[in-house]
């Protein structure tokens, strides 16, 4: 499936640096909730495509919800129809992803996953629970993409950016 590796190779974009308790920073985030970010995504001059980033509060209270949406448009539409769904429940403490889904269509192919994420019973790693590939250990602070952002936004957006800089996050998709 294009799609998966086009959404595989924007998580890679993402890379690793120690996590924010490490470097000093405050792990209590921001509110963000409430909060709408809306995408034009263009190849060129050409628009392909729009994504939509909203940041909530859980109805149960468990974290902060962030949902985003991707879809193609114009004319990219005609040629490849995809649409991409992702729902991520944030710790509001830690910034750490508690629950992840995506669900992911690009033309006839379908694919959707959910994760759950266990940051508590190790101290050395982190335990991911996916519906597709069963019990995973990973490294401990691992984010999932939408977390992954946010942590970026947050964390490594400064006032004054410098260019060419590398930022790495470890993400679990």
């Amino acid at each position: 499936m294009q799609g998966c590796r086009i959404l595989l190779l924007t998580s890679f974009l993402f890379i690793v640096l120690p996590d924010a308790a490490s470097q000093g920073i405050s792990q209590q985030p921001p509110a963000y909730c409430g909060e709408t970010m809306r995408y034009r995504l263009k190849y060129g001059i050409f628009s392909i495509g729009s994504a939509t980033i909203l940041m909530t509060e859980d109805s149960t209270g468990a974290g902060v919800l962030i949902r985003a949406e991707a879809q193609s448009d114009g004319l990219m539409k005609i040629f490849r129809n995809m649409h991409y769904y992702l729902v991520s429940c944030m710790d509001p403490v830690t910034a750490l992803p508690i629950f992840s889904s995506c669900s992911l269509r690009d033309g006839r192919n379908n694919m959707s996953n959910e994760l759950v994420f266990d940051h508590c019973s190790r101290p050395d790693s982190t335990i991911v629970y996916s519906r597709i590939s069963g019990k995973q250990t990973v490294s401990k602070n691992i984010y999932d993409i939408l977390t992954g952002f946010y942590h970026f936004r947050l964390y490594h957006i400064p006032e004054h950016p410098v260019t060419g800089e590398e930022v790495v996050i470890r993400t679990f998709h």
